[in-house]
C-alpha cells in the first residue's frame, strides 16, 4: 500500500456536504477483515373617557340648563404643586453569572498519511454535564476482497457508486462496539458513568477531558476500498441534564483510490479535512440507521 506523506491543513467548508468511518487508533482500522436540527405580545386596548356635553346658558346667567344640569360638575379646585421625588439609591451591582452554556468551538484537523487527528475546545462547557465525546461515521465503496461491511448501504446523488456505512466504533462496526446500548460514541471513555458501557477492551480512539475532544484514527482498511469516507462530529453529552446529546461542529476526511490520495468526501475534489458547523444530513442518516433511537 502506498502512503501519503504530507499533512494537509484543515479548512473550514460550511455549504461543504456529508461525511465519513475509521476504526479507532487503538486497532487502526475502520473494521477487520472478514468480518462479515418560541412570543407575539398581547394587544393593547385603550378605552376613551365618556365625552361630557357642555351646559346651556340663559339671559346671560352662567348656569346649566335644566337638561344638561344632570351632567355639570363644578370645576375642581387646582391640585397643589407635589414636592420633587427624592432621588432612587443606585442600584446594586448583579453577579457575574457562572460560565454555561456551550461555547463555539475552535476546532482543527489534519491528515498525515493515513493518520487522522482532530481537536475541539467548546469552553465554557457547563451544560455538557457528562463533558464530550465524538461520533464517528463510515462510508466506502465495496471492498476489494468483496466483503460488505456494516448493515446499510448509501448513495450520494447524482454519484452512481453505492457506499457501505456505519457508525465506526458501533454496534454494527465490524471493529465492534466502544459502548453498550444506545450509546454510539467513539473515542472511549472509562471515566463516564457506568451507565455508559464502555467496553474496556476497545481502549480509546483519542481524548476527552473536560471541553476540549481530541479524536484520532489510522484506518488500514482504507487500502481495501476504492473509496474510504469518514465524518466525525464533537457531542455534548447529556446536554443541561436532559438525557439527550447535542452534536456540535463535525469533520470530513478520507481517501480515494485505496487510500493513498486524501478526498474529504464523494462529492468534492478538496483534499480535507474539512471543519463543517454542523454535521451532513447523510451523517445524520447513518446515525438513526444504526442507533433510530440514540437521543440527540
Amino acid at each position: 500500500m502506498v502512503t501519503a506523506t504530507r499533512a494537509v491543513a484543515s479548512r473550514s467548508g460550511p455549504d461543504a456536504d456529508a461525511a465519513l468511518h475509521a476504526a479507532p487508533t487503538r486497532q487502526a482500522s475502520a473494521h477487520k477483515p472478514n468480518q462479515g436540527p418560541r412570543k407575539v405580545p398581547p394587544s393593547r386596548v385603550q378605552a376613551s373617557a365618556p365625552a361630557h356635553p357642555r351646559c346651556g346658558c340663559e339671559g346671560g346667567a352662567a348656569r346649566p340648563s335644566s337638561s344638561a344640569w344632570r351632567y355639570y360638575q363644578a370645576p375642581s379646585a387646582p391640585a397643589a404643586p407635589s414636592a420633587p421625588a427624592a432621588p432612587s439609591a443606585p442600584a446594586a451591582p448583579s453577579a457575574v453569572p457562572a460560565a454555561s452554556g456551550v461555547g463555539a468551538g475552535a476546532v482543527t484537523a489534519s491528515l498525515s498519511g493515513l493518520t487522522f487527528s482532530a481537536s475541539g475546545d467548546f469552553s465554557p462547557c457547563a451544560d455538557c454535564v457528562d463533558g464530550f465525546e465524538a461520533i464517528q461515521v463510515f462510508w466506502g465503496t465495496q471492498r476489494t476482497d468483496g466483503v460488505q461491511v456494516g448493515q446499510f448501504q448509501r448513495a450520494f446523488p447524482p454519484l452512481a457508486a453505492t457506499y457501505d456505512s456505519f457508525v465506526d466504533g458501533g454496534r454494527d462496526s465490524p471493529g465492534g462496539a466502544t459502548y453498550s446500548g444506545e450509546h454510539p460514541y467513539y473515542i472511549g471513555r472509562p471515566d463516564l458513568p457506568a451507565s455508559y458501557g464502555y467496553n474496556s477492551s476497545m481502549g480509546s480512539a483519542g481524548s476527552a477531558s473536560g471541553c476540549v475532544v481530541s479524536p484520532s484514527d489510522a484506518p488500514a482498511a482504507a487500502a481495501l476500498h476504492q473509496e474510504a469516507y469518514f465524518e466525525t462530529a464533537f457531542v455534548c453529552l447529556n446536554f443541561r441534564g436532559s438525557g439527550e446529546d447535542e452534536i456540535t461542529k463535525s469533520v470530513q476526511w478520507g481517501f480515494d483510490q485505496l487510500g493513498t490520495v486524501p478526498k474529504a468526501h464523494p462529492r468534492t475534489t478538496d483534499p480535507g479535512p474539512i471543519v463543517r458547523g454542523s454535521p451532513s444530513a447523510e451523517f445524520g442518516d447513518t446515525l438513526r440507521a444504526d442507533y433510530p433511537a440514540y437521543p440527540f
